[in-house]
């Protein structure tokens, strides 16, 4: 509300807000105009309303709503949200959440959302890496690991071609940090933004002696990182996946031998992050983690440590879907499963 009455020259009052409004209105009628309002970068807006004075402002955005879609006048609202109108009334009560759904009914979604094979093709030009496989020959074993995975949700473009020139992704990791931008960031901006940014654990901070690859193993760290406070929010929609994930990788690290933990660190990340990200029916089955452990992280043994994780109940093999998934027994999320049966 005030930066539109800022914006209208008027003080932060509802009426006179909308008598502003309706002389601009009337100032273009006259000239056989219509009149558009469009409000970019809405989402800082509703992050205020939420924080400060939901009532106040969710109440003014409903009444902007039905001046804006009175039949009689020509008038367009549009806004502008990197994320569901939803997504900005984490941390409001039951009565505002459910008086913010009532407020988002008022206001039509169209959503935007670039296809992740498009967003890849683009960062295949925007890239700027120079980097060149260690062995083309396994370069292509690894794509053909990753097909018969069915991890990857565009087959069609699983070729050393378009795989080289996502360099230092292995063309896995490329997707799956797309995707994941696309949830917890701002879609194509962060990943343009990824691409440029000297973040820590970014692609620019990546090191070649410690990965073969900007592998799942780097893309889950630097989510874990640099959107810690967003993938440990009840409001996440991956809480529990991310939650389990953290709780086996601790497990690990004070069950098993010094000698595989390591190794049963990465292959955790990597089953967790599928779990979130890749499609279904994706077989992250043993011959899989294999290849891609030796190829894409540089690991020896994976046999034998996938062996010691499913011993330690830290892993469990799913038979008809020729897959894994972390396993905690019957650990549960109380808060996060009544929230879940709440929405329901």
């Amino acid at each position: 509300m005030d930066a539109l009455a800022n914006h209208l020259g008027v003080v932060a009052k509802a009426t006179l807000i909308f008598n502003a409004l309706t002389q601009a209105y009337n100032d273009v009628q006259s000239r056989g105009l219509g009149l558009g309002i469009v409000i970019d970068e809405f989402g800082k807006f509703l992050e205020y309303a939420s924080r400060f004075k939901p009532e106040e402002e969710l109440y003014f955005i409903q009444r902007l709503a039905e001046f804006v879609n009175d039949s009689s006048q020509h008038i367009i609202l549009i806004t502008v949200l990197h994320q569901n109108f939803s997504t900005y009334a984490a941390g409001l009560n039951r009565d505002q959440r459910e008086e913010w759904e009532k407020v988002k009914g008022r206001l039509k979604e169209l959503t935007f959302n670039e296809p992740v094979e498009q967003l890849l093709e683009l960062a295949t030009n925007f890239s700027k890496n120079g980097h060149q496989p260690r062995s083309a020959d396994e370069l292509a074993v690894l794509l053909e690991t990753i097909d018969l995975s069915a991890a990857f949700p565009h087959r069609h473009r699983l070729s050393t071609d378009f795989a080289s020139k996502l360099l230092p992704f292995d063309i896995l990791s490329a997707s799956v940090l797309t995707q994941a931008l696309q949830q917890y960031g701002q879609n194509e901006r962060s990943l343009f933004t990824f691409l440029n940014a000297n973040d820590y654990l970014g692609i620019n901070d990546y090191d070649a002696q410690k990965h073969p690859y900007y592998n799942l193993v780097c893309v889950y760290d630097y989510l874990a990182h640099n959107y810690e406070s967003l993938i440990n929010s009840v409001h996440n929609p991956h809480y529990a996946q991310w939650g389990a994930s953290r709780r086996t990788q601790e497990r690990a690290e004070a069950e098993l031998s010094e000698e595989s933990v390591h190794t049963a660190i990465k292959l955790l990340k990597v089953i967790g992050l599928l779990g979130i990200f890749a499609p279904d029916g994706t077989k992250i089955n043993p011959s899989f983690l294999i290849e891609y452990g030796r190829l894409a992280l540089g690991l020896d043994d994976v046999s034998g440590v996938l062996a010691e994780l499913e011993a330690r109940k830290l892993i469990r093999y799913i038979r008809f879907k020729d897959t894994f998934v972390l396993f905690e027994g019957t650990d549960l999320n109380i808060e996060f499963a009544l929230m879940e049966a709440e929405g329901k």
